[in-house]
């Protein structure tokens, strides 16, 4: 007999960028609440302050909004992951239904938790090891030979090319993929890259099948990356009925 997990509570908190919209209240929707942050948690914005730079972001932190979520998770990263899902449903439902104009609600990686173990606030840190830093090339634009491919790439002359606009369309999902933290939408993107090139016709798509082993889009059946999942379980679990 197998022994469940034990499971504890997170309690997520994630702030809102700047660019979206000020509440003047707790707005509570389903599992999660949109707060501000009061001007007397002096403690937890010194806490927002690490996470901030932590993720290099920024953070007008006397009129923020945060979301927040309690997750039932054996560990902080599936906690994070759960919340993760359910904070960005939300935010496409307020997005379609509010329509708050020139607004753009987004969610910014940075925030703090609270768990069962510790009732202490501690930051969301950044767990990529590639932080962007500045680049310094020696080779003039007209010798480099990545630049000259470039150029290459962008004549005028290629824009109705089959092959530039499968590349041009494989390079937008790299890039994206590689700034991922998100170890299920980093693995997505890689895909989005990899069929833009290789892809002959419909048949030769994989990608629903990558998206509902991860459990998209509602992110309900999502399993963490790891071996198993790419080895065994996803070759047997059963595959969905795509239609055209």
């Amino acid at each position: 007999m197998c022994l469940m997990e034990n499971k504890i509570k997170f309690t997520i908190y994630r702030l809102l960028s700047d660019f979206g919209v000020v509440y003047p209240g707790t707005v509570d929707l389903g599992f999660v609440s949109i707060l501000r942050l009061r001007d007397e948690d002096v403690e937890i914005k010194n806490v927002l302050e690490v996470s901030l730079k932590s993720h290099q972001e920024t953070s007008m932190l006397n009129i923020a909004m945060m979301m927040r979520y309690e997750a039932m998770a054996t560990d902080l990263q599936e906690a994070a992951c759960q919340a993760d899902a359910v904070f960005n449903n939300v935010l496409d439902i307020l997005d379609v239904i509010c329509n708050y104009g020139v607004s753009r609600i987004a969610l910014l990686n940075s925030g703090f938790y609270l768990s069962d173990s510790s009732q202490l606030p501690q930051p969301l840190k950044s767990k990529s090891n590639q932080l962007p830093f500045p680049s310094f090339s020696r080779a003039r634009p007209e010798n480099d030979p990545n630049l000259k491919l470039c150029r290459a790439l962008l004549s005028p002359t290629n824009i109705n090319c089959e092959l530039h606009n499968r590349f041009i369309n494989s390079a937008h999902w790299s890039r994206n993929a590689r700034w991922e933290i998100n170890p299920q939408l980093k693995l997505l993107f890689k895909w989005f890259s990899m069929e833009a090139l290789l892809v002959v016709n419909k048949k030769d798509e994989i990608i629903p099948y990558v998206k509902w082993a991860l459990g998209f889009p509602s992110g309900q059946n999502a399993k963490k990356i790891n071996a198993v999942l790419i080895i065994s379980d996803f070759r047997s679990t059963p595959k969905p009925i795509i239609s055209d």
